[in-house]
């Protein structure tokens, strides 16, 4: 049977997970956040990396939002700004895209097919595919940051759409080791279920896995928080509900289901 224990109100997001290793986030942590689209995963992310320390430095990987986006959301909310932001989507479209919709246009073929088409002919594709490799395009700009380092990978998708579901995991397995041996803290994230594979082997290399998950019913949504995973504390596994309001993740109820 579950049972309900009522707890005082406070900000989920970085206070919540902070609160789930007793006051201090160990150094070193790496986090796999989930969830499917509408759940809050990119809230959680933004929260995580705004409430950075006054010594972090903060760097956040995207392929689905702009940088001006991220940047408005970050300043809406009263959160630390000073973030780099690395633009995946942005790289692709100028030195990939843009170029290959051009080359179309002068064939007067934008169809997607010959666009893609297009795209594969080597002897017209203005770049140089060794330079495009977005997994050694994160790995160098990850590593070259000052320490110490809190960093967002909300690209995992992109990742994999791109190269291959083994390269995403292997990028994960390698910041992960980094991170343990620079005392960091990093936060992936992944659309549920969109990669299942993938996702399990995920969540086997991470120290920590969060799950957004909701559940609608007739009048309302409930949304709720699963702690799946914490390296060396099963007993801290539990089940939360929380609501996106002004300031970010914030418990709804405060009542945690275990």
């Amino acid at each position: 049977m579950k049972r309900i224990v009522d707890d005082e109100n406070l900000t989920f997001g970085i206070r919540e997970i902070d609160r789930i290793f007793g006051g201090s986030l160990p150094k070193g942590f790496s986090f796999l956040v989930i969830g499917q689209p509408g759940s809050g995963k990119e809230v959680l992310l933004k929260q995580f990396a705004g409430t950075k320390s006054e010594s972090e430095k903060c760097i956040y990987f995207t392929a689905t939002e702009g940088e001006d986006e991220i940047y408005s959301f970050i300043e809406q909310h009263g959160w630390k700004g000073d973030i780099k932001i690395v633009d995946l989507g942005r790289i692709y479209y100028e030195k990939i895209l843009s170029q290959t919709l051009r080359i179309a246009k002068e064939r007067r073929e934008l169809s997607v097919e010959k666009i893609a088409e297009a795209a594969s002919e080597d002897t017209e594709t203005p770049y140089n595919e060794e330079e495009i490799n977005f997994v050694n395009l994160v790995w160098a700009e990850f590593t070259e940051m000052q320490k110490p380092i809190r960093a967002v990978f909300d690209c995992l998708e992109f990742i994999a759409d791109y190269h291959s579901q083994q390269e995403a995991i292997n990028l994960v397995q390698a910041i992960k080791t980094y991170t343990q041996n620079i005392g960091g803290l990093v936060l992936f994230s992944l659309t549920k279920d969109l990669y299942p594979s993938m996702q399990l082997r995920l969540e086997s290399i991470v120290d920590c896995v969060i799950e957004l998950d909701t559940n609608r019913r007739i009048d309302e949504i409930e949304r709720l928080v699963i702690i799946k995973k914490i390296k060396n504390s099963p007993h801290k596994i539990s089940i939360n509900r929380y609501k996106i309001g002004d300031e970010g993740f914030q418990y709804d109820t405060m009542k945690r289901v275990v």
